[in-house]
């Protein structure tokens, strides 16, 4: 594109040719095509520069920081300048730099631009386009360019210390091994069996040897470790509150916990997001680093939509429940009118966990002012608490600031 610099010299150029042209005057005419030549040449000299965007990470946790690094190098025979822009997501802060550069490179020159970035909230997030504006050295045109170089990171939740959260119950714990009844590896006495050659010596009935004169083993029940299942509501009303301050990001924080804590324990952990849209997941119960690896994936890319109910989540969870399975829900139970009936028809068959965000309290720390509402809000969480428990669900509020404690309801 010219500049109004370029428009003059062409106007003025076009004008001396025709006035030559009327006068005869060789000399006008000779000017104008010297103007003309002039804009056209610098035209054809067109500037080149090569650009490459690199990441000092692709994988942080929320609220570190990326240093990114734009190589910029002339290519062209001549001196350019240019200006360049690189698009970076809403959601995340520039700290240090700038990702805006005005550049006056010489021939095979090069340089680095670095900036940096805070990333708060977790997420998939694209660094990119690269928009570059190229101007000549006489300031007669500029090029504009989109440079489809995007780059791509994801920043994870911060997973808080579950041991910190005072959680009660009356059972010895949640998760623990269960039998299976069979023989296997254990500590509850299953059987005795004749003694086989192989048969470990610490495993022989020494008692039954001394007064039969019998060579016996016993054998013990087989455990496992028990599956569980955390179901997280994603649907719209979750996001209520700020990007930072809301249910969603709240129980995401916990349902990391409560996978890590877990699966360091060795029990198999699947995860479920239910609402609708984009963000229903299933991961089946597994065990294992690379089973973390996979709920953190899930969890970064859950986002809020959708209105479908518990029951949807429980629809979707069946498939994997085995008779002593514990469901870990995480939900604010607002506007869920399938809860209750979903909660009695899990508890026949298997245990059943509640985590529930304090909506209210959210909104009241939001608005900044107690109202009416809230208050309506908390008696209706209370009343529906009550019910829950009743069917001997354990059920848990969690506060705002979740990453802190978790309180017990009742």
């Amino acid at each position: 594109m010219l500049t109004l610099k370029a428009v003059g010299f062409v106007s003025s150029g076009s004008l001396f040719m025709v006035i030559s042209l009327m006068l005869f005057d060789l000399q006008l005419f000779a000017l104008g095509i010297m103007l003309l030549s002039f804009v056209t040449v610098t035209k054809l000299m067109r500037v080149k520069v090569e650009i490459r965007r690199r990441l000092d990470t692709e994988r942080i946790l929320e609220g570190e920081r990326i240093t990114v690094k734009v190589l910029v190098r002339n290519t062209g025979r001549r001196e350019a300048m240019v200006i360049l822009y690189d698009d970076l997501p809403s959601e995340v802060r520039l700290v240090q730099g700038s990702n805006r550069q005005a550049l006056i490179l010489e021939s095979g020159g090069r340089t680095t631009l670095k900036y940096t970035i805070e990333c708060p909230l977790r997420g998939h997030y694209s660094i990119g386009p690269m928009r570059i504006r190229r101007r000549d050295f006489f300031n007669l045109y500029f090029e504009e360019e989109t440079l489809e170089t995007t780059s791509y990171f994801s920043v994870y939740p911060r997973v808080p210390e579950l041991d910190k959260f005072p959680v009660r119950s009356q059972q010895t714990s949640y998760l623990e091994t269960m039998p299976l009844a069979r023989t296997g590896l254990g500590y509850e006495f299953f059987c005795i069996r004749d003694y086989i050659k192989g048969d470990p010596l610490k495993r022989i009935n020494w008692k039954v040897y001394a007064r039969r004169r019998l060579l016996m083993v016993n054998e013990y029940e087989m455990e496992n470790l028990n599956d569980a299942l955390i179901i997280i509501d994603a649907r719209e009303l979750t996001k209520a509150g700020t990007p930072l301050n809301n249910p969603l990001e709240h129980g995401i924080k916990l349902a990391a916990a409560l996978a890590d804590f877990l699966l360091k324990g060795r029990n198999r952990v699947g995860l479920i997001s239910y609402g609708g849209g984009h963000n229903s997941f299933v991961l089946p119960p597994a065990a294992g680093r690379n089973q973390r690896d996979e709920i953190m994936s899930v969890l970064v890319g859950i986002k809020a939509e959708g209105a479908d109910g518990y029951r949807t989540g429980y629809e979707m969870a069946r498939p994997y429940l085995t008779p002593r399975t514990t469901l870990i829900l995480i939900s604010p139970l607002d506007d869920d009118a399938s809860a209750v009936d979903t909660a009695k028809e899990i508890m026949e068959h298997n245990r059943f966990i509640i985590f529930s965000p304090n909506s209210y309290e959210i909104e009241r720390e939001v608005a900044g002012v107690f109202t009416t509402k809230h208050t309506m809000l908390e008696l209706e969480k209370r009343v529906l608490m009550d019910e829950l428990k009743g069917f001997g669900v354990t059920t848990l509020t969690i506060s705002p600031t979740v990453t802190e404690r978790v309180a017990e309801v009742g």
